[in-house]
C-alpha cells in the first residue's frame, strides 16, 4: 500500500491523519479504521476502495496499490435498527410459510414431516432473527420498548422448545399448534410493540 498517502484516506468525508507510519496494508487499515469507530460507538458501512466496496468484494483488501479509501460509518444504534427493519420481510414470509406447513402436518404422514424438519427449522430461524436482534440491542441501550421485546423473546424461545420437545414426543398437534399460531402470533406482537421503529398496527 506504499502508493496508499494519508491525504487518499476518507472517513465520513475528513481526511486521516495518522500518527506515525500508515498502515502496511488495506487489511491492516480496515482494522485500524474499524477498532476507531467502534470504540466511538459507530460501525463502518462501507469501505471502498477506488470506487469499489469491499464489503462486497472482499478480495479488493488483498489489492497492493490504490488511489482512495472512503469509509462510511454509522453509529451502531442505527445500523442494529436498519438490520431489523431489513429482517422484517424475510421473517414475515416465513412465518406464513410456517403457517402453512404446520397445517399440512396435520394432513400428510408423520414420516413426511419429520422429513421437513430441515426446512422449518430455516424458517424458524428467519422468523425468531429480528426479534433476537432486537433483544440484543434492548439489554445494550434500554429503550422504552425493552421490557415488552424482551417478553417476546422469552415466550418466542419457549415456543421453539415446545416445538422440539413434541417432535421428539411426536405430539403432531402441539407442533402444528406451535406453527400456526404460537409463532407467527409472536412475531406479530414484536411488529406492533409500541414505540418502536418498526411499529405496525395490530
Amino acid at each position: 500500500m506504499s502508493s496508499l498517502s494519508q491525504q487518499s484516506v476518507i472517513v465520513d468525508g475528513e481526511a486521516v491523519t495518522f500518527e506515525g507510519p500508515p498502515p502496511a496494508d488495506l487489511q491492516q487499515l480496515y482494522q485500524l479504521i474499524d477498532q476507531a469507530l467502534t470504540a466511538g460507538g459507530r460501525l463502518i458501512t462501507a469501505f471502498e476502495i477506488d470506487g469499489i466496496d469491499a464489503h462486497k468484494d472482499p478480495s479488493s483488501l488483498q489489492k497492493q496499490h490504490c488511489q482512495c479509501v472512503s469509509v462510511n460509518s454509522s453509529e451502531w444504534q442505527t445500523v442494529c435498527l436498519n438490520a431489523i427493519t431489513q429482517l422484517l420481510p424475510v421473517a414475515e414470509n416465513a412465518a406464513n410459510g410456517l403457517i402453512a406447513y404446520g397445517s399440512a402436518m396435520l394432513a400428510v404422514p408423520l414420516a413426511h414431516s419429520l422429513n421437513e424438519l430441515t426446512t422449518v427449522a430455516d424458517k424458524m430461524g428467519e422468523v425468531l432473527a429480528p426479534i433476537e436482534t432486537a433483544n440484543q440491542f434492548a439489554e445494550q441501550f434500554g429503550p422504552s420498548w425493552s421490557t415488552a421485546c424482551k417478553e417476546v423473546h422469552r415466550k418466542s424461545n419457549q415456543a421453539c422448545d415446545a416445538f422440539s420437545e413434541s417432535i421428539k414426543t411426536q405430539d403432531i398437534g402441539q407442533a402444528a399448534a406451535c406453527l400456526v399460531v404460537d409463532l407467527p402470533s409472536l412475531f406479530n406482537t414484536f411488529r406492533s410493540i409500541p414505540e418502536t421503529p418498526w411499529q405496525t398496527p395490530k
